[in-house]
C-alpha cells in the first residue's frame, strides 16, 4: 500500500502556537519527515483561510509549498479552487 501525508500549511489551524517566524521551517522540516519515512507523497491544501474559522492567522499557499518540499516525493493538491486559478495554467 502506498500512502502519503499532509504537511502543515495553516489551514486546519495546525500551525497555532508556532512563531510566525518558524512557521516556514516548521512545514519543510515535516515534508523532510515524510520523505525520511518513506511515504510515497506530499499533499497540501488549496485554502486561503483557516477553518473552521476564519481567522487573520497564516495559510500558506499550495503551490509555493509544493515548489519547496521534496524533490523525491509526489505532490498532491487536495481541492483545487479553480475560481483561485485558472485551468488553463494547471499541468494536467
Amino acid at each position: 500500500m502506498k500512502i502519503g501525508a499532509f504537511v502543515p500549511q495553516g489551514w486546519r489551524m495546525d500551525l497555532n502556537g508556532i512563531p510566525i517566524e518558524d512557521q516556514w521551517n516548521t512545514i519543510i522540516k515535516s515534508g523532510k519527515n515524510i520523505e525520511d519515512l518513506n511515504y510515497e507523497s506530499i499533499w497540501v491544501y488549496d485554502h486561503f483561510h483557516t477553518v473552521p474559522k476564519p481567522t487573520q492567522d497564516p495559510t500558506y499557499e499550495c503551490w509555493t509549498l509544493m515548489s519547496a518540499l521534496s524533490q523525491k516525493l509526489l505532490k498532491y493538491v487536495l481541492v483545487k479552487c479553480v475560481h483561485v486559478t485558472h485551468i488553463e495554467i494547471l499541468p494536467i
